[in-house]
């Protein structure tokens, strides 16, 4: 009776422990210290989250303002190029240049056309007029890159009339042979970067295509880029040519050497493709 009696009212080590930890346990239920923790992880991961958001935004624009960058050095670029082009083509002139001769032939004319003797003989006066077409002079400063003299000797010889012959009055017409058919010339210029304000790329190599029609438009297309990449810049422009190209008659030609023309261009319209859309 007596251990039993010492037993309930001291209780054993293990009991004691026990009741201490669910006193520490009760106590940190009711201590207010655990939400005031569970807010500040609430709040820190908000402004983790806005803070993500925030840096997300600026390296986005810091892309964008480096692809604007990029961009607007690449139309300075493409833009120099094509405008050195068509200020060379509107400072530029064709002459057409062909020689005019003229004589008189006497003919004696003693049988018919179906041998029949004429008696006496007929004198005939036969009078010649012969317009030879000469190399045009092209006046142009990419003239050494831009050889567009052959087609416009061709656009030229187009416009010399027919041959004629009516029996004693013979116009001949010796023009160059062959049709004209436009080709595309292609050439490579280097822009001086530091001659263009804003332009300060290392990249300063232009591909630019030149074409002339018949009507003597001219289109011009300056790239950038390599189309195998799937990825260029374009740029075009077109110039429309005007001047009176012809053979003067035989009132107006001078014998010995003649011109016809200038032929001249101003520039139409100038425009930027978007990037992709190709050459």
């Amino acid at each position: 009776m007596r251990g039993q009696s010492e037993n309930r009212f001291f209780p054993n080590s293990d009991e004691r422990k026990a009741k201490r930890c669910v006193k520490r346990l009760w106590k940190k239920l009711k201590d207010q210290c655990g939400a005031s923790i569970l807010l500040a992880l609430l709040f820190f991961l908000l402004c983790s989250m806005v803070g993500a958001s925030v840096l997300m935004a600026a390296v986005s624009n810091a892309g964008k303002i480096r692809s604007n960058r990029e961009e607007q050095q690449k139309y300075l670029l493409l833009s120099s190029a094509l405008r050195l082009v068509c200020d060379e083509l509107t400072s530029a002139e064709y002459y057409g240049q062909y020689t005019y001769e003229t004589w008189i032939e006497k003919k004696t004319i003693d049988h018919a056309d179906d041998g029949t003797p004429i008696t006496p003989p007929v004198i005939q006066t036969h009078t010649y007029h012969r317009y030879t077409q000469d190399a045009g002079d092209f006046q142009c400063g990419l003239k050494a890159v831009l050889p567009l003299t052959q087609e416009l000797d061709l656009i030229f010889a187009s416009r010399f009339p027919p041959t004629y012959d009516n029996g004693t009055i013979h116009y001949i017409y010796n023009k160059k042979g062959g049709s004209f058919v436009a080709v595309t010339r292609e050439m490579v210029l280097e822009v001086d970067t530091a001659e263009v304000d804003g332009l300060d790329g290392s990249e300063n190599r232009v591909t630019v295509k030149v074409q002339m029609d018949q009507d003597l438009r001219i289109r011009l297309t300056a790239t950038l880029g390599e189309v195998k990449d799937g990825y260029i810049y374009t740029m075009e422009a077109q110039l429309t040519g005007q001047g009176q190209l012809g053979v003067a008659g035989s009132d107006s030609a001078v014998v010995g050497g003649n011109r016809s023309g200038p032929v001249t261009w101003t520039l139409e319209w100038i425009a930027k493709k978007e990037a992709g859309d190709g050459a």
